[in-house]
This record gives structure tokens, C-alpha cells and sequence, in this order.
């Protein structure tokens, strides 16, 4: 058995391109425009807004 495949880390670059297409994803097609993403553009979203200092609240809290 291998071992899981990773990827390399975004680049900050890399990172706030994938958030901007996912943006616009979601802009130009609403609902549909979300189911389109793909995990790599979710998790740029999300670490773009880390970067800009939002915390994250855990799962357990309301």
C-alpha cells in the first residue's frame, strides 16, 4: 500500500488565483457555480481568508 498523495503548498500567487476563480465561479453562476468548485479552489478560499485574519470557530461552538 502507497502512502496518501499530497500536493505542494500554494504559493501566495497560486493561492489568491485559485480563490479568484472560485469567486467568480460563484458570481457568475450562483448555486451552480458552487457545486462547479474544486477542492483545491475551496481551500484556497479559505486560506485567503485566514490570511486576512479571520479566525476560525471550532465545529462545537455556536
Amino acid at each position: 500500500m502507497s502512502a496518501p498523495k499530497t500536493h505542494a503548498p500554494f504559493t501566495e500567487d497560486e493561492m489568491l488565483d485559485l480563490a479568484a476563480r472560485a469567486i467568480g465561479k460563484i458570481d457568475a453562476r450562483g448555486k451552480r457555480g458552487i457545486e462547479q468548485l474544486t477542492n483545491d479552489e475551496i481551500e484556497a478560499m479559505a486560506l485567503t481568508l485566514v490570511c486576512l485574519g479571520m479566525l476560525p470557530i471550532p465545529k462545537n461552538e455556536t
